[in-house]
């Protein structure tokens, strides 16, 4: 395990985000979605937008955080919307982190 740490060179987060659910609710819809992050290093605080796009126009946006990603692992997490996201183009973007 020592020789692993000395000899792995520090790796970036690198998150993934794929939206796993679309789910109406009563003040509109829940974009459920999957955050995994095959870095090798913790990303705290990691910003996670989505956007509703028809075409070239902005519909709508949603944005949260998720307090802790540790490398290798993956958090779940939602967005809420107004408009349906089966009606327009929908896309999730992690915006920034901190190291912790």
């Amino acid at each position: 395990m020592v020789m692993f740490a000395v000899t792995t060179p520090e790796r970036p987060p690198a998150v993934t985000l794929s939206v796993t659910s679309v789910t109406t609710t009563p003040g509109g819809y829940l974009v459920s979605f999957r955050a995994a992050n095959a870095g090798g290093e913790t990303a705290a605080g990691l910003q996670v937008s989505g956007e509703l796009r028809q075409g070239e126009t902005l519909i709508e946006t949603s944005d949260m955080t998720i307090d802790y990603l540790p490398q290798r692992s993956e958090r779940r997490g939602g967005l809420f919307f107004s408009a349906n996201p089966a009606d327009h183009q929908l896309s999730l973007r992690a915006h920034g982190y901190s190291e912790p």
